[in-house]
Protein backbone atom coordinates (compact mmCIF):
# COMPACT_ATOMS: atom_id res chain seq x y z
CA UNK A 1 0.00 0.00 0.00
CA UNK A 2 1.15 3.00 -0.67
CA UNK A 3 2.25 4.34 2.94
CA UNK A 4 3.71 1.89 3.45
CA UNK A 5 5.73 1.86 0.24
CA UNK A 6 6.62 5.60 1.47
CA UNK A 7 7.66 4.88 4.59
CA UNK A 8 10.14 1.87 2.89
CA UNK A 9 11.38 4.32 0.19
CA UNK A 10 12.56 6.68 3.06
CA UNK A 11 13.74 3.80 5.20
CA UNK A 12 16.02 2.59 2.26
CA UNK A 13 17.38 5.92 1.87
CA UNK A 14 16.15 6.59 -1.46
CA UNK A 15 15.17 10.52 -0.53
CA UNK A 16 11.48 10.42 -2.46
CA UNK A 17 10.15 13.70 -2.87
CA UNK A 18 6.28 14.37 -3.91
CA UNK A 19 7.06 14.52 -7.78
CA UNK A 20 9.33 11.37 -7.82
CA UNK A 21 6.75 9.41 -5.49
CA UNK A 22 3.93 11.01 -6.97
CA UNK A 23 4.96 9.36 -10.89
CA UNK A 24 5.67 6.56 -9.37
CA UNK A 25 1.85 6.07 -7.90
CA UNK A 26 0.56 7.83 -10.72
CA UNK A 27 -1.38 9.96 -7.88
CA UNK A 28 -0.90 13.99 -7.55
CA UNK A 29 1.80 16.06 -5.82
CA UNK A 30 -0.79 17.00 -3.43
CA UNK A 31 -2.09 13.70 -2.43
CA UNK A 32 2.01 12.63 -1.82
CA UNK A 33 2.14 15.82 0.61
CA UNK A 34 -1.08 14.89 2.34
CA UNK A 35 0.82 11.58 3.31
CA UNK A 36 3.79 12.77 4.66
CA UNK A 37 1.42 15.32 6.78
CA UNK A 38 -0.16 12.17 7.86
CA UNK A 39 2.85 10.34 8.87
CA UNK A 40 4.41 13.46 10.82
CA UNK A 41 2.00 15.20 12.09
CA UNK A 42 -0.43 12.21 13.06
CA UNK A 43 1.25 9.30 13.84
CA UNK A 44 4.56 10.58 14.81
CA UNK A 45 7.20 10.34 12.29
CA UNK A 46 10.39 11.69 12.82
CA UNK A 47 10.69 12.73 8.79
CA UNK A 48 12.73 15.72 7.81
CA UNK A 49 13.46 17.55 3.92
CA UNK A 50 16.65 17.13 2.93
CA UNK A 51 17.49 20.34 0.75
CA UNK A 52 20.86 18.57 -1.05
CA UNK A 53 19.43 15.56 -1.79
CA UNK A 54 16.23 16.73 -2.56
CA UNK A 55 14.51 13.98 -0.40
CA UNK A 56 12.68 12.97 2.79
CA UNK A 57 14.60 11.11 5.46
CA UNK A 58 13.99 10.12 8.49
CA UNK A 59 16.05 11.86 11.50
CA UNK A 60 15.83 8.47 13.95
CA UNK A 61 16.30 4.75 12.32
CA UNK A 62 14.33 3.23 15.37
CA UNK A 63 11.09 4.57 14.40
CA UNK A 64 8.83 2.51 12.27
CA UNK A 65 5.54 2.63 10.92
CA UNK A 66 3.08 1.32 13.59
CA UNK A 67 0.62 -1.20 12.44
CA UNK A 68 -2.42 -0.58 11.92
CA UNK A 69 -5.33 -3.24 12.46
CA UNK A 70 -8.38 -2.76 11.08
CA UNK A 71 -11.20 -5.11 11.01
CA UNK A 72 -13.45 -4.99 7.71
CA UNK A 73 -16.72 -4.32 9.27
CA UNK A 74 -14.68 -1.15 10.93
CA UNK A 75 -13.80 -0.08 7.57
CA UNK A 76 -17.13 -0.85 6.44
CA UNK A 77 -18.23 1.86 9.36
CA UNK A 78 -16.27 3.97 8.37
CA UNK A 79 -17.06 4.48 5.05
CA UNK A 80 -20.74 4.44 5.75
CA UNK A 81 -20.19 7.00 8.55
CA UNK A 82 -18.33 8.92 5.53
CA UNK A 83 -21.19 8.44 3.11
CA UNK A 84 -24.12 9.39 6.09
CA UNK A 85 -21.92 12.79 6.68
CA UNK A 86 -23.08 13.69 3.08
CA UNK A 87 -26.63 14.62 4.70
CA UNK A 88 -24.95 17.73 6.38
CA UNK A 89 -24.62 19.98 3.43
CA UNK A 90 -22.16 22.70 3.72
CA UNK A 91 -19.96 21.41 6.19
CA UNK A 92 -16.32 19.73 5.28
CA UNK A 93 -17.67 16.15 7.48
CA UNK A 94 -17.84 13.89 4.78
CA UNK A 95 -14.45 15.28 2.32
CA UNK A 96 -12.89 14.95 5.53
CA UNK A 97 -13.71 11.65 6.72
CA UNK A 98 -13.68 9.96 3.21
CA UNK A 99 -9.51 11.27 3.32
CA UNK A 100 -9.11 9.60 6.37
CA UNK A 101 -10.75 6.32 5.27
CA UNK A 102 -8.07 6.75 2.15
CA UNK A 103 -5.19 6.69 4.25
CA UNK A 104 -6.54 3.78 6.52
CA UNK A 105 -7.30 1.75 3.14
CA UNK A 106 -3.76 2.71 1.61
CA UNK A 107 -2.10 1.31 5.20
CA UNK A 108 -3.85 -1.93 5.39
CA UNK A 109 -1.23 -4.85 4.77
CA UNK A 110 -3.97 -6.96 2.96
CA UNK A 111 -6.70 -6.55 0.27
CA UNK A 112 -10.09 -6.01 1.71
CA UNK A 113 -12.60 -8.75 0.87
CA UNK A 114 -15.25 -6.54 0.52
CA UNK A 115 -15.03 -4.01 -2.95
CA UNK A 116 -15.90 -1.18 -0.41
CA UNK A 117 -16.57 1.14 -3.38
CA UNK A 118 -19.42 -1.02 -4.57
CA UNK A 119 -20.76 -0.83 -0.90
CA UNK A 120 -20.94 2.94 -0.81
CA UNK A 121 -22.42 3.22 -4.42
CA UNK A 122 -25.39 1.12 -3.38
CA UNK A 123 -26.00 2.56 -0.10
CA UNK A 124 -27.71 6.11 -0.15
CA UNK A 125 -28.81 8.47 2.89
CA UNK A 126 -31.38 11.36 2.16
CA UNK A 127 -32.04 13.83 4.92
CA UNK A 128 -34.70 16.46 5.51
CA UNK A 129 -34.41 19.51 3.30
CA UNK A 130 -32.20 21.71 5.26
CA UNK A 131 -31.37 25.74 4.78
CA UNK A 132 -27.51 25.74 3.45
CA UNK A 133 -24.30 27.09 5.44
CA UNK A 134 -20.74 28.07 4.83
CA UNK A 135 -18.51 25.53 5.04
CA UNK A 136 -15.88 27.66 6.48
CA UNK A 137 -17.85 29.79 8.66
CA UNK A 138 -18.98 25.70 10.17
CA UNK A 139 -15.28 25.13 10.81
CA UNK A 140 -15.05 28.40 12.38
CA UNK A 141 -17.30 27.77 14.80
CA UNK A 142 -16.55 24.28 15.67
CA UNK A 143 -12.90 25.77 16.55
CA UNK A 144 -14.02 28.24 18.46
CA UNK A 145 -15.82 26.33 21.01
CA UNK A 146 -13.16 23.71 21.17
CA UNK A 147 -10.88 26.67 21.90
CA UNK A 148 -13.35 28.87 24.05
CA UNK A 149 -12.58 31.29 21.75
CA UNK A 150 -14.97 35.10 21.43
CA UNK A 151 -16.26 34.93 18.11
CA UNK A 152 -17.19 38.88 16.74
CA UNK A 153 -20.27 37.91 14.31
CA UNK A 154 -22.94 39.73 12.17
CA UNK A 155 -26.46 38.10 13.12
CA UNK A 156 -30.14 38.45 11.38
CA UNK A 157 -32.67 37.37 13.35
CA UNK A 158 -35.77 35.79 11.37
CA UNK A 159 -38.08 38.71 12.61
CA UNK A 160 -35.27 41.53 11.54
CA UNK A 161 -34.78 43.30 8.14
CA UNK A 162 -30.58 43.72 8.43
CA UNK A 163 -28.07 42.40 10.75
CA UNK A 164 -26.55 43.39 14.11
CA UNK A 165 -23.09 42.82 15.10
CA UNK A 166 -22.00 40.57 18.21
CA UNK A 167 -19.73 39.63 20.12
CA UNK A 168 -20.14 35.85 20.52
CA UNK A 169 -19.53 33.86 23.30
CA UNK A 170 -20.29 29.86 21.17
CA UNK A 171 -20.92 27.24 23.69
CA UNK A 172 -22.22 24.33 21.45
CA UNK A 173 -22.78 23.22 18.22
CA UNK A 174 -25.65 21.20 16.73
CA UNK A 175 -27.53 19.61 13.54
CA UNK A 176 -31.31 19.22 14.82
CA UNK A 177 -33.71 17.71 12.02
CA UNK A 178 -31.40 18.78 9.26
CA UNK A 179 -30.55 22.18 10.21
CA UNK A 180 -27.36 23.28 12.21
CA UNK A 181 -27.74 25.42 14.95
CA UNK A 182 -25.39 27.56 17.40
CA UNK A 183 -25.50 27.82 20.80
CA UNK A 184 -24.16 30.56 22.68
CA UNK A 185 -23.97 33.82 25.30
CA UNK A 186 -23.74 36.87 24.09
CA UNK A 187 -22.15 39.52 27.58
CA UNK A 188 -23.16 40.76 29.46
CA UNK A 189 -25.93 38.87 29.68
CA UNK A 190 -25.62 34.72 30.85
CA UNK A 191 -28.26 33.25 28.89
CA UNK A 192 -27.78 30.84 26.10
CA UNK A 193 -29.82 31.66 22.97
CA UNK A 194 -30.24 29.66 20.06
CA UNK A 195 -28.77 30.75 16.59
CA UNK A 196 -29.40 29.76 13.26
CA UNK A 197 -26.14 28.98 11.44
CA UNK A 198 -27.49 30.03 8.52
CA UNK A 199 -28.20 33.03 9.64
CA UNK A 200 -24.93 34.45 10.19
CA UNK A 201 -23.52 37.15 7.90
CA UNK A 202 -20.05 37.26 9.60
CA UNK A 203 -18.10 35.13 11.69
CA UNK A 204 -14.20 36.27 12.60
CA UNK A 205 -11.83 34.93 15.59
CA UNK A 206 -11.18 37.59 18.22
CA UNK A 207 -8.14 36.87 20.02
CA UNK A 208 -9.79 36.68 23.34
CA UNK A 209 -11.13 33.72 24.97
CA UNK A 210 -13.84 32.97 27.63
CA UNK A 211 -14.46 30.35 30.11
CA UNK A 212 -17.66 28.82 30.18
CA UNK A 213 -20.58 30.40 32.48
CA UNK A 214 -23.92 28.76 31.73
CA UNK A 215 -25.13 26.36 34.80
CA UNK A 216 -27.96 24.35 32.07
CA UNK A 217 -26.04 21.52 30.01
CA UNK A 218 -27.33 22.57 26.52
CA UNK A 219 -26.81 19.25 25.37
CA UNK A 220 -29.22 17.87 27.48
CA UNK A 221 -31.70 20.87 26.73
CA UNK A 222 -31.05 19.65 22.92
CA UNK A 223 -31.76 16.16 23.83
CA UNK A 224 -35.09 16.74 25.93
CA UNK A 225 -36.65 19.06 23.24
CA UNK A 226 -39.48 18.39 21.00
CA UNK A 227 -38.58 19.97 17.23
CA UNK A 228 -36.00 22.61 16.58
CA UNK A 229 -37.08 24.76 18.71
CA UNK A 230 -34.55 24.46 22.49
CA UNK A 231 -35.85 26.08 25.10
CA UNK A 232 -34.04 28.58 27.29
CA UNK A 233 -35.41 27.75 30.47
CA UNK A 234 -37.92 31.00 30.89
CA UNK A 235 -40.19 30.04 28.62
CA UNK A 236 -42.98 27.91 29.51
CA UNK A 237 -43.40 24.68 28.82
CA UNK A 238 -46.97 23.41 27.80
CA UNK A 239 -48.02 19.89 28.33
CA UNK A 240 -49.22 18.60 25.23
CA UNK A 241 -51.91 15.69 24.79
CA UNK A 242 -52.57 14.10 21.30
CA UNK A 243 -55.00 11.33 20.07
CA UNK A 244 -54.49 9.44 17.23
CA UNK A 245 -56.56 6.95 15.31
CA UNK A 246 -55.95 3.31 14.44
CA UNK A 247 -54.84 4.59 10.72
CA UNK A 248 -51.52 6.00 11.90
CA UNK A 249 -51.27 3.97 15.33
CA UNK A 250 -48.05 2.01 14.15
CA UNK A 251 -46.23 5.14 12.88
CA UNK A 252 -46.65 7.31 16.01
CA UNK A 253 -46.09 4.08 18.27
CA UNK A 254 -42.71 3.32 16.15
CA UNK A 255 -40.89 5.99 17.06
CA UNK A 256 -39.75 8.19 20.54
CA UNK A 257 -41.50 11.47 20.00
CA UNK A 258 -39.55 12.53 23.39
CA UNK A 259 -37.33 11.24 25.85
CA UNK A 260 -39.93 11.72 28.56
CA UNK A 261 -43.15 11.19 26.41
CA UNK A 262 -46.37 9.01 27.78
CA UNK A 263 -48.02 6.84 25.19
CA UNK A 264 -50.99 4.85 26.15
CA UNK A 265 -52.73 2.21 23.28
CA UNK A 266 -56.60 1.85 23.31
CA UNK A 267 -58.38 -1.60 22.96
CA UNK A 268 -59.37 -0.45 19.28
CA UNK A 269 -55.97 0.60 18.40
CA UNK A 270 -56.39 4.21 18.71
CA UNK A 271 -54.58 5.86 21.42
CA UNK A 272 -52.83 9.26 22.91
CA UNK A 273 -49.58 10.77 23.48
CA UNK A 274 -48.51 13.40 25.71
CA UNK A 275 -45.20 14.82 25.87
CA UNK A 276 -43.45 18.70 26.57
CA UNK A 277 -43.17 21.20 24.38
CA UNK A 278 -42.14 24.74 24.63
CA UNK A 279 -42.64 26.23 20.93
CA UNK A 280 -46.56 25.68 20.09
CA UNK A 281 -46.01 27.30 16.74
CA UNK A 282 -44.01 24.28 16.26
CA UNK A 283 -46.26 21.66 17.25
CA UNK A 284 -49.07 23.09 15.47
CA UNK A 285 -47.14 22.06 11.89
CA UNK A 286 -46.38 18.60 13.67
CA UNK A 287 -50.20 18.39 14.32
CA UNK A 288 -51.10 19.36 11.00
CA UNK A 289 -49.15 17.10 9.08
CA UNK A 290 -50.68 14.09 10.27
CA UNK A 291 -54.37 15.62 8.97
CA UNK A 292 -57.35 13.96 10.34
CA UNK A 293 -55.89 11.07 11.81
CA UNK A 294 -55.10 13.06 14.93
CA UNK A 295 -57.19 15.55 17.79
CA UNK A 296 -55.80 17.88 20.11
CA UNK A 297 -57.00 17.25 23.81
CA UNK A 298 -54.28 19.45 25.59
CA UNK A 299 -53.49 22.60 25.95
CA UNK A 300 -56.64 24.53 24.70
CA UNK A 301 -53.99 27.30 23.18
CA UNK A 302 -52.76 24.65 20.80
CA UNK A 303 -56.39 23.41 20.09
CA UNK A 304 -57.27 27.17 19.10
CA UNK A 305 -53.81 27.56 17.04
CA UNK A 306 -54.38 24.56 14.97
CA UNK A 307 -58.12 25.66 14.55
CA UNK A 308 -57.60 29.19 13.27
CA UNK A 309 -54.48 27.48 10.83
CA UNK A 310 -57.63 25.29 9.77
CA UNK A 311 -59.38 27.55 8.86
CA UNK A 312 -56.74 30.22 7.32
CA UNK A 313 -56.15 27.21 5.18
CA UNK A 314 -59.66 26.41 3.99
CA UNK A 315 -60.04 29.72 3.07
CA UNK A 316 -57.52 29.39 -0.03
CA UNK A 317 -59.60 26.77 -1.22
CA UNK A 318 -62.51 28.67 -1.37
CA UNK A 319 -63.96 29.49 -5.07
Amino acid sequence: MRLQALDEAIRNDRYPNCLSFSLDWEVSQKTIQRDIEFIKYVLGAPIEYDRGKQGYYYTDSNWFLPALSVSEGELLSLALGAQAATLYQGTPLAEELNKILEKIVDSLPAPLSVVLEEVINNVSFVGLPARPINAEMWRTFVRAIARHTVLDVAYRSEAKPSSKSHLLHPYHIANIQGDWYVFGVIPPYDNVIQFALSRFERVETTKESFKFSAQEDVKERIQKAFGQFIPRGREPIYDVCIAFDIDIAHRITAREWHPTQKLNIKKDGSGTLEFPAASLEETMRWVLGWGRHVKVLEPKKLKHLVADEIQKMASHLAP
